[in-house]
């Protein structure tokens, strides 16, 4: 094979990384989404469901020093490991909830990172060191009810409720 030809293959398999890693990425958007339609619904509109990558992240709950440490425990040593690489954001985003009565209030519900081939995605939380890989897309699916309809998420959620 010459060099034409192995770079070639070399770029065919980037795409189909990106393909993949996009394909996940839209899953995440998409449940998130939903999520956020039955919290709205749930709380009467008083608290939003947003994803954000880690600088996000860090920046909408930067006021409070308790969702800080919070956000340490979730992502501190990962992010010593991986670096502060901008590509990182994309695949390390963090499912957020924030009062729509003060927007300063918000707190990280769980972390999702998207392997850069597009699955696995693992879901990191809501409890600390509680971590599933999911590797299709009925996997993640059923990994984010199940950590919406943790205890841990309705607090942080009835706490942002209320004033």
């Amino acid at each position: 094979m010459s060099a034409a030809e192995d770079f070639d293959d070399a770029i065919a398999q980037a795409l189909e990384r990106g393909q993949r890693h996009d394909e996940a990425l839209n899953l995440v958007k998409d449940l998130t989404n939903q999520l956020a339609q039955s919290v709205a619904k749930q709380t009467g509109g008083a608290v939003e469901i947003v994803l954000v990558n880690e600088e996000d992240a860090q920046t909408a709950i930067h006021k409070f020093n308790d969702a800080m440490t919070e956000l340490a425990a979730h992502s501190g040593a990962r992010r010593r490991r991986l670096g502060g690489d901008s590509e990182d954001r994309q695949s390390r985003q963090f499912v957020l909830a924030r009062s729509k009565q003060d927007p300063t209030a918000s707190r990280i519900l769980w972390e999702v990172e998207i392997d850069h081939d597009g699955f696995p995605v693992t879901v990191r939380g809501p409890e600390e060191g509680h971590a599933v890989s999911c590797w299709t897309d009925d996997d993640l699916r059923e990994r984010f009810v199940a950590a919406a309809g943790s205890g841990l998420v309705g607090r942080k959620i009835a706490a942002l409720k209320t004033p």
